[in-house]
């Protein structure tokens, strides 16, 4: 399945392929999800990011560098 999370600063969708359940976890509410790296472990950090603070990882990058 596919999920679009949206960029808060270019407001860009990023596709993101999930499994339902992955799925079903993404959208609980913060303080019942678990941490994003368990349950997309197998994603790339700037993608999880794209989920833990809604900023994708062209603008990570652009804001703090490619530390």
């Amino acid at each position: 399945m596919i999920i679009r999370p949206m960029c808060i600063f270019c407001k860009c969708y990023k596709d993101v392929e999930v499994t339902e359940e992955q799925a079903d976890l993404l959208l609980l509410p913060r303080p019942l999800r678990p941490p994003v790296q368990d349950i997309l472990p197998d994603h790339d950090a700037g993608i999880r990011e794209l989920f833990i603070s809604q900023m994708c990882p062209d603008c990570w990058n652009d804001t703090f560098g490619d530390e």
